[in-house]
This record gives structure tokens, sequence and C-alpha cells, in this order.
């Protein structure tokens, strides 16, 4: 009797666990396809709906989180970049992201190349201001020359 109540429990177990899953997997899928489309920013809104369903640390929810945000920040030349402090913030967000991601061992089911890229990407961010403070006067430097 033991027995087949622990293989019940197990089962059950299992069911919820697989339930759990699905929407997660859903909206991962759905944020892939909006990213395949360039809608970077829908991206990011199917995978933040997909962090609270997960709960957990997800390399696979990060991994496209990091390449949507890269995609979405300006280039480090752009007048669009200094327009706001939140652009240093979103710069800042996702250099931590980075940072995660790449703290984390290679698990096997993430490629060597997925790593990779997102080594690229943290390196991409070189040439962008460090410090809030280094942003600040660039922003007001730039937008102090477009009022003379």
């Amino acid at each position: 009797m033991k027995p087949s109540l622990l293989i019940l429990a197990f089962i059950c177990l299992s069911m919820c666990s697989i339930a759990q899953n699905t929407p997660v997997m859903l909206k991962i899928k759905a944020a892939r396809a909006a990213y395949a489309k360039h809608q970077f920013q829908q991206t990011l809104d199917y995978l933040k709906d997909a962090e609270k369903l997960d709960k957990k640390n997800n390399l696979q929810i990060l991994y496209l989180k990091i390449m949507a945000q890269r995609a979405l920040l300006p280039g480090v030349d752009d007048p669009a970049f200094y327009n706001h402090m939140e652009q240093f913030d979103k710069l800042e967000e996702l250099r931590e992201h980075c940072k995660h991601y790449l703290d984390y061992p290679v698990p096997a089911k993430i490629s060597e190349a997925a790593h990779h890229k997102i080594f690229a990407v943290q390196k991409s961010l070189n040439p962008y201001p460090v410090a809030k403070v280094q942003f600040d006067e660039i922003m007001h430097l730039r937008n102090s020359g477009k009022q003379h």
C-alpha cells in the first residue's frame, strides 16, 4: 500500500510541476516569436509575465531578456540615449543581468554559444558611461548645447 501511495504522490507532484511550467513555456515561446519579429518591448513584456509565473531563476528568460534589452538600448553616441536618466537605469539593469547570467556555470541545457553572446553583449557596454554622475554630465552638456 505504501509504494502505491508514494507513486501516486509522485505523479501528482509531477503533474503540478508540469501544469505550472506550461504557462511559463508558452510565455517564453511568445517572447521568442516577438523577438524574432524585432518586437523587443513586447518580448520584455512576455518575459516579465513568465518571470511572475516561474518564481525562480530561469536562464532562458534571462538570456532573452538581455538580448531584447540590448536591442532596445540606443547607441552610446545616439542623442536619444542621453534624453532621460531612465536610460542610464536601463543600462545598469542590463549590466546587472549580464553579470548575473555570466556568474552561473554554463549548464548542459544552455549552449556555449549563448554564453558567448551574453559575454559579447556585456563587452559591448564598455563604451557607455559607468557612473550616473558621468551620464548626468554628458546629458546636461548635450542638452545645454541644444538650447544655444
